[in-house]
């Protein structure tokens, strides 16, 4: 994955041609309901890991060959939360199977601090009846 202004690029090499679909899931803590593990905490309940899909991007026209995939820092308006994240890959050809789905793990940071503008530092101004004695 590559950094870009927009988001993060996702690069990949795909066999054939066909459609390419991508998950972007956000880990949050969660507790366990039978097999499944739900968001959220319980106060008795065993902890899990759970996965929150925030948003799928969907491509079409996937070329055979090296392709690319931009995973947008925004969604709806609204900026990815700092943590850690995953996405998963499916590929699938136009008229056959889907291949198997990849997971690649990646982390947003927290959004770097404005720069304050800094004032120069000028040399105090001295009347001039101090200057003459």
């Amino acid at each position: 994955m590559t950094a870009t202004r927009a988001g993060e690029k996702l690069t990949l090499r795909l066999l054939l041609p066909g459609s390419l679909r991508v998950t972007v899931q956000r880990k949050a803590a969660g507790h366990r309901r039978g097999k499944r593990c739900l968001a959220g905490s319980k106060r008795h309940a065993k902890p899990c890991t759970a996965w929150l899909t925030v948003s799928n991007v969907n491509s079409d026209v996937a070329r055979a060959g090296a392709t690319g995939v931009v995973i947008l820092r925004k969604r709806h308006g609204h900026a990815l939360k700092p943590g850690s994240y995953r996405a998963l890959v499916a590929a699938s050809t136009v008229g056959g199977p889907t291949g198997t789905t990849r997971t690649i793990a990646f982390r947003v940071g927290k959004p770097a601090a404005p720069k304050r503008h800094r004032p120069a530092i000028r040399p105090l101004a001295i009347p001039e009846r101090q200057r003459e004695r």
